[in-house]
């Protein structure tokens, strides 16, 4: 099997993005469901921006991605761009259904995925969840991932799914860490009080921030902490609130 099933409807979203300052023009990108051609270089990516070696155990592979596009084929996308020698993947977006509300009490990534090939997706459920989004450090700060934002939340609106959660790492806690606690660290970023580069960008593209999740997953810059947020479908109904503010819950 060679791309995905000819009845995932194509993404018809491109983006022009600035060429770095000392460069005249634009670049043209476009956002592709996940072909099976993509997996070595969704791996690549992936390793690029969380700084591991290619080839990392642990880091989604070619092998994931080919039981990702079988499980759920219009939830996975790249952000391609044509080069002299062919298409290069520069972004990526892997999600899943579930029925675990974010309501719900919060997992760890793992847990929440069941394995690297999405043993837990369920073609039914009522939520996308956010399982991977990664650019890379070369294209970052371009739109890319406003880019994917947008074609996740398409697949929602066209799946009349409730909406879309995930673990937002606190990439900024390491510059904190000498100052505060990680959980006075995030109540600070969910009042706006800090910018955080990841949670914080997750917030303005309409995300709400919910509560920690300690030992979410490994990442020393952000102490392996998430952050829930939520994102619910214009239009759907209203999610199940937490009793107590967001700050509250904060507490251990």
């Amino acid at each position: 099997m060679k791309g995905v099933h000819s009845s995932i409807p194509d993404v018809q979203l491109e983006i022009s993005l600035e060429r770095s300052a000392h460069r005249a023009g634009a670049e043209r990108y476009r956002v592709e469901h996940v072909r099976l051609e993509h997996g070595q270089s969704i791996h690549e990516v992936l390793c690029y921006a969380n700084k591991f070696p290619v080839g990392t155990k642990g880091c989604i592979d070619k092998a994931n991605i080919k039981e990702m596009v079988r499980l759920f084929p219009e939830g996975q996308f790249v952000v391609v761009t044509d080069t002299p020698k062919g298409e290069k993947v520069i972004g990526l977006a892997l999600t899943m259904r579930t029925d675990y509300a974010p309501s719900a009490r919060p997992l760890g990534w793992l847990e929440m995925i069941g394995d690297l090939s999405l043993a837990k997706h369920d073609p039914e459920g009522a939520w996308l969840y956010g399982v991977e989004k990664a650019v890379h450090p070369e294209y970052q700060g371009r739109g890319v991932a406003s880019a994917l934002y947008k074609a996740q939340f398409a697949l929602a609106e066209r799946l009349r799914l409730k909406g879309m959660y995930a673990g937002g790492m606190l990439k900024g806690y390491e510059s904190y860490r000498e100052r505060l606690s990680v959980r006075a660290y995030a109540g600070k970023v969910m009042r706006g009080e800090v910018f955080d580069p990841t949670v914080s960008m997750q917030m303005r593209r309409g995300f709400k921030p919910r509560t920690v999740i300690e030992n979410y997953a490994w990442d020393r810059q952000a102490d392996h902490t998430g952050m829930l947020i939520v994102w619910e479908r214009p239009g759907a109904a209203p999610a199940e609130r937490p009793a107590s503010r967001p700050e509250a819950r904060l507490q251990r």
